[in-house]
């Protein structure tokens, strides 16, 4: 039975408020009717805190994306509201530029999101037209998509800083967490894995002492924990089974939007549906795992038909009551159901029907166990022969790597060699790219060992450890074993009624990164579990100032202030909906308040896509 959690999690419409209102300055610092430029990868963020409706009433007419298009005729008023990136900017150059040479006189106000970069405004003065323009910031560092999800929108943050080793976004997460503790309080008790969590973690407490002071601000939170992405790559590269993972993975979700076309509305329209606990029947099912989710929605619709046929023996005054408190609700869950039972039936069409699911579902259980490997080997080397995608066979390669802490050098040239052959050589950048990230890499050749031979001298011998098929465990299985990630042998999981977190994965595998937060909190920090850490990483550290924030777990101290109970998990470089729904399990279970902090929200091929060309 879940512990119960006393108290809520903070109210995050509060960010949204102070990011509309920054903007609603900024857009009437300048009087008359306006054009807005919005860079593609803001145009849904901006959209789920300021919409239409919003930026008309203060003023814009028209709103367009920045891209390399020709000028368009508008209004004098002009503002860009983008990343600052280089591209974006030498868009907005060519675009003043000519706009000047054909004589329009235009006042040009840049908004940068959610800083200013001296690089931008260098361009800006190369080209001559520092000048023209008003350069502003609007402080965007967190995007509430849900009550207990929060991004930043940074779908490049694992390319940038783990792939490129470009720290500028850093101050974007580390402002981030300076904005969250602003508006919730200081937060007194921060654990970091991965250098990138430690930086991020020093940033925000130099810019926090840096900043107004917060001593007044009550306290909300009471623990942070921030994890590198690269401190758990087997994760994401798993296939997720959770209903809420599965929208993601065939639709995709959207800063919380998902779009449904056709195959799912029966319309020509696109449908874009929310999804969050503001809908309370998505809410019972998005954790679930996906065999039973048909069985919970049949039950709901069964519960709705016996509301609807008890009209049938209403009075006129029950009617007239029914339809005013009853009907409206009624009729939104009959809308909900018809949706999310047509997703579960497409999802079905295009995972399980083909058995394509069943089998990659069976391969991966194998790497993660250890078992069958060159059976497992073979499947991967078919779906290169037969062309699937990519990204899919890439996913198993870099898990098969990943499981046995890289690969012989003659099954890694082989792999890499029919891939290419499969799906062409302009992915030798993208196999680069992935034995830097470490994700498909090749163990190195036998090592060599010094032997004293007679009269002094001495002689390298080659010892193939390989051609003597010595007894060797991989980090991962060292890993699995200390920690549990595998279940035992034999023990069954119930996917209806869970009982562990390894249930977002068919009871498989329990994500590395969720078992680290359980032990985190449980142990108060590192204690106990230093050497399983150092395997991963030897950046990780603590600052512990309060209680523990174990809550309501057996043998732990529940904790008199409820906002230690309340713990912020930061994953920088992305998170799964899988990992999101085995927190919320971990939450459920032992008392505690999850806020789920990413710099954005990632699927298995949206992870091995930032490493493509």
């Amino acid at each position: 039975m879940a512990a119960s959690v006393e108290g809520k999690l903070p109210n995050l419409d509060s960010l949204k408020k102070l990011v509309r209102d920054d903007l609603r300055r900024i857009l009437e610092s300048k009087h008359g009717a306006k054009d807005l430029f919005i860079d593609p990868t803001l145009m849904k963020p901006i959209d789920r805190i300021a919409n239409v409706k919003f930026l008309q009433d203060h003023g814009v007419e028209k709103i367009y994306k920045i891209d390399s298009s020709k000028p368009v005729q508008g209004n004098r008023e002009r503002f860009y509201i983008t990343r600052p990136k280089v591209i974006s900017i030498k868009y907005i150059v060519e675009q003043m530029k000519a706009e000047k040479s054909a004589g329009q006189d235009r006042h040009y106000t840049i908004v940068m999101v959610p800083r200013s970069l001296y690089i931008c405004e260098k361009i800006l003065e190369q080209n001559g037209v520092f000048g023209w323009v008003t350069i502003e910031t609007l402080s965007f560092n967190l995007l509430p998509i849900d009550k207990d999800i929060l991004t930043i929108e940074l779908d490049f943050f694992y390319s940038s800083y783990f792939l490129h080793h470009d720290e500028t976004w850093l101050h974007t997460a580390a402002s981030a967490l300076v904005a969250l503790q602003q508006e919730f309080g200081k937060i007194p008790n921060f654990y970091a894995i991965g250098q990138a969590a430690k930086s991020t973690w020093q940033l925000s407490q130099t810019l926090l002492d840096c900043g107004p002071d917060i001593t007044g601000v009550p306290k909300q939170i009471g623990h942070v924990i921030l994890i590198d992405r690269d401190v758990d790559l087997v994760s994401p590269l798993c296939s997720q089974v959770t209903y809420e993972g599965l929208l993601d993975d065939i639709f995709g979700i959207q800063c919380g939007v998902v779009q449904f076309d056709k195959s799912v509305t029966g319309a020509d329209n696109v449908m874009k549906v929310p999804l969050n606990s503001d809908d309370w029947l998505f809410q019972e099912v998005r954790n679930k795992h996906f065999s039973t989710v048909f069985k919970e929605l049949s039950a709901k619709a069964k519960d709705l038909q016996k509301s609807y046929d008890k009209k049938d023996e209403m009075s006129v005054a029950q009617m007239k009551d029914f339809v005013a408190k009853d009907l409206k609700s009624l009729k939104a869950t009959h809308k909900s159901l018809t949706i999310h039972i047509s997703a579960c039936e497409e999802i079905t069409k295009r995972k399980t029907a083909s058995g394509e699911l069943e089998d990659q579902l069976a391969t991966e259980h194998g790497l993660l166990e250890g078992h069958s490997m060159t059976e497992n080997t073979k499947y991967i080397e078919e779906c290169i022969y037969q062309q699937q995608r990519p990204v899919n066979t890439l996913r198993l390669m870099c898990l098969l790597s990943l499981v046995k802490d890289g690969l012989s050098p003659e099954t890694y040239e082989s792999l890499k060699r029919h891939s290419l052959q499969s799906h062409g050589y302009q992915h030798v950048l993208t196999f680069h790219n992935l034995l830097k990230l470490g994700l498909f890499t090749k163990r190195a050749n036998p090592s060599q060992t010094t032997v004293k031979l007679p009269g002094g001298s001495s002689s390298s011998l080659k010892i193939a450890t390989g051609k003597l098929n010595l007894p060797r465990k991989s980090s991962f299985q060292i890993l699995s074993k200390n920690l549990h990630l595998i279940p035992k042998s034999g023990v069954e999981i119930d996917l209806r009624n869970p009982t562990d977190m390894s249930y977002v994965f068919s009871g498989a595998y329990t994500p590395l990164s969720c078992r680290l937060v359980e032990l985190v909190i449980e142990k108060r920090g590192f204690t106990g579990i230093e050497d399983s850490v150092k395997l991963i990483t030897n950046s990780f550290g603590q600052s512990v100032k309060a209680q523990s924030a174990r809550g309501g777990k057996p043998g732990g101290s529940q904790s008199r202030d409820p906002a230690d109970q309340t713990v912020v998990v930061f994953f920088l470089g992305g998170v799964t909906y899988s990992e999101i729904a085995a927190l919320r399990f971990l939450g459920h279970k032992y008392g505690n308040r999850f806020l789920i902090l990413s710099t954005n929200i990632i699927t298995g091929d949206r992870f091995i896509s930032q490493t493509l060309p």
